[in-house]
């Protein structure tokens, strides 16, 4: 758990320390043994009584000397106080949590950690143009050119599947073997494999270097996520033509 906290605090680069909360009264000494490498982060300490006494200033770790047992009824209202804390807030983290799993929610996280200055660096107002292009021209692009591997994965599965099928007559299946139908199917796939141009778009490294290269401006960034989505949709109908005369072979055996 250290490490998986030590990862979760690297993200907000420093701006935010950890603090364990505890019904116990003698500080580190307290903490399960799993917890103890936490307190070399500078993490703070503080009681349930320390959080809800009014006469004490919440903001200052306790030392384990100072620290006095909590009676029950203060512990029982830091529990109320927490369930309504969490009560309140628990259907806005359920929300996002939701949303991440989307694939408008994959591409925003996607941009987000490109977009997210390095420590000390200037917002620029060309960079703020630029980050706006990603969260939208780039964004939709993403989420087309996802659904569009993902399609063309299904695609392929369905090709295999007619191929196989002992209800298609041989002439009908020599018939799609020779025509342009799976060789239209074998160059999308070729656009999401290692190699393809689609492949090499949606990976996290190019489109941070689009981001970063200072001699392309925002206007330029658009253009080229503008054009590049017009080819993913231009696929997609390809796409479309070849997956219903697939569904109709399988479906009528012919």
């Amino acid at each position: 758990m250290p490490e998986e906290l030590t990862r979760s605090f690297a993200k907000y680069q420093g701006k935010d320390i950890l603090a364990i909360l505890t019904t116990k009264g003698k500080g580190a000494t307290a903490l399960p043994t799993v917890l103890v490498p936490l307190t070399t982060w500078g993490t703070q300490i503080y009681t349930l009584k320390s959080v809800v006494a009014p006469d004490q200033n919440p903001a200052a770790p306790l030392e384990a000397d100072t620290i006095d047992s909590s009676s029950d009824a203060t512990v029982e209202h830091a529990v109320l106080k927490l369930q309504k804390f969490w009560r309140k807030r628990r259907p806005y983290l359920h929300s996002y949590r939701v949303t991440l799993k989307t694939p408008g929610g994959k591409a925003t996280a996607f941009i987000f950690d490109i977009i997210r200055p390095n420590s000390g660096e200037r917002h620029t107002l060309e960079r703020v143009r630029k980050a706006v292009v990603l969260l939208t021209d780039a964004k939709q692009f993403l989420v087309d050119c996802w659904l569009l591997r993902d399609n063309t994965g299904a695609a392929h599965v369905l090709s295999d599947s007619v191929l196989s099928n002992p209800k298609i007559s041989t002439q009908a299946l020599d018939e799609l073997v020779s025509s342009p139908l799976l060789k239209e199917l074998e160059e999308i796939r070729a656009e999401f494999e290692k190699g393809g141009s689609m492949r090499e778009i949606v990976e996290e490294a190019k489109v941070k270097r689009l981001f970063e290269d200072q001699k392309k401006g925002y206007r330029e960034l658009k253009a080229f996520f503008v054009s590049s989505r017009r080819d993913v949709l231009a696929m997609g109908r390809r796409l479309d033509r070849i997956v219903k005369r697939l569904k109709e072979m399988e479906k009528g055996g012919l």
